[in-house]
């Protein structure tokens, strides 16, 4: 089906982190003067910033609170701050906001001309994105973004591809003519590509190059794109111990991939067709070497606190599932497509490293000792 434009709402901004700088959401850059329209409801821009706010706000305050925790140990000094604590949270988040719009060339569907009617009706009969079961309150904003998102569609005749995981916008668009539901951004990027046909031979061509090393300078830059997204991707540790045992963080390390499928076609959707970019999901699976410091503790129940009860490092080796976007770019038509980005845009939450118990003989990397030096070399003693 011919779509005429693309919108989103506040969920799928953030499933996708609010990176406006990349994964799905930069992809939406590729739409900007062409002709396939981005459009966005003047609730669903309200709603974004107030949650880029909220977010916008622990984060100053997390790295307030680590700034502080690295002047108790040394590794700061409170007279040069990492965050000013009078930075304006609004203005910061609005810049962010007023960026991205523009970078996506955004348009902005106003609410005031939504019939209250058409509003009012809706909520009493009821019928989407209203619910019969439930309070419907909380669904009012949704109601007023879905109807002028329809009534602007209307009145320019054009087709709208809606992202959104939300049953009532679903269930509103099923009645509508004018606006359909995906509910995933790369399902509503892969459907709007032209020549989409051509361009996913290419990328397959691409991904056989890499894989059968036929351009091994492809496939050296691919994995070193591929490694370093994989040592940045976050992941939670899990183990299984007597004690209560937890990770400050995981390190991951790669040790070889491959594609999903074959070389007659591998599993990818393509998200990006322009004449010189191309970017894909691929799925790939992945071995890696996982590692871990697992710090344990015991429940003292007669202080009511957790007691320190050792550390110990675990590392593991397996294979695991990643969704990646990689893009590809060429300096002008018809010259050769290289690798230029490897996100992560999906893969495993956590990781379980089995058994873990705290490492009783420890070496240790560095032994503080007390000076072998003379009593009277130093200048400060104190005579006994």
């Amino acid at each position: 089906m011919q779509y005429d434009a693309i919108t989103f709402d506040t969920q799928t901004i953030e499933s996708n982190s609010f990176h406006f700088d990349g994964g799905f959401l930069a992809k939406l850059k590729q739409f900007k003067d062409g002709p396939v329209r981005v459009v966005v409801s003047e609730i669903v821009v309200r709603e974004i910033f107030k949650h880029l706010v909220e977010k916008t706000r622990t984060a100053r305050d997390g790295a307030a609170s680590a700034h502080k925790k690295a002047i108790d140990c040394g590794l700061a000094k409170a007279d040069t701050p990492f965050i000013s604590q009078d930075v304006d949270i609004k203005a910061v988040a609005r810049g962010r906001l007023d960026a991205f719009l523009k970078e996506i060339g955004a348009e902005v569907i106003r609410v005031s001309d939504v019939p209250m009617s058409e509003l009012v009706d809706a909520y009493f009969q009821p019928s989407p994105p209203f619910s019969a079961a439930g309070k419907n309150k909380a669904e009012f904003p949704d109601a007023i973004a879905l109807l002028s998102l329809d009534r602007w569609a209307k009145e320019n005749s054009l087709k709208v591809l809606g992202v959104s995981g939300d049953k009532g916008w679903k269930a509103f668009a099923e009645l509508s003519d004018w606006l359909d539901v995906r509910e995933e951004l790369s399902d509503a990027l892969s459907l709007l590509q032209k020549h989409a046909e051509e361009a996913s031979l290419v990328v397959q061509g691409l991904l056989v190059s890499i894989e059968d090393n036929s351009d091994p300078n492809l496939g050296v830059r691919f994995e070193m794109l591929l490694a370093s997204a994989v040592s940045g991707y976050e992941v939670d540790a899990d183990a299984d111990s007597f004690y209560t045992a937890e990770a400050d963080q995981v390190e991951l390390t790669l040790i070889e991939f491959r594609f999903i499928g074959d070389e007659e076609a591998f599993e990818f959707s393509l998200i990006q067709s322009g004449p010189n970019v191309l970017a894909a999901e691929v799925s790939i699976e992945a071995s890696v070497k996982a590692e871990a410091t697992f710090y344990m503790s015991i429940y003292d129940s007669i202080d009511k606190d957790y007691t320190p009860a050792g550390a110990s490092t675990a590392d593991i080796e397996g294979e695991l599932p990643f969704k990646i976007l990689a893009t590809f770019e060429r300096e002008q038509t018809g010259g050769k497509f290289d690798i230029t980005k490897v996100e992560i845009v999906d893969g495993p939450r956590a990781i379980n490293f089995g058994f873990v118990e705290p490492d009783y003989d420890p070496e240790p990397e560095e032994d503080y000792r007390i000076s072998d030096k003379p009593r009277d070399m130093f200048d400060d003693e104190v005579p006994l």
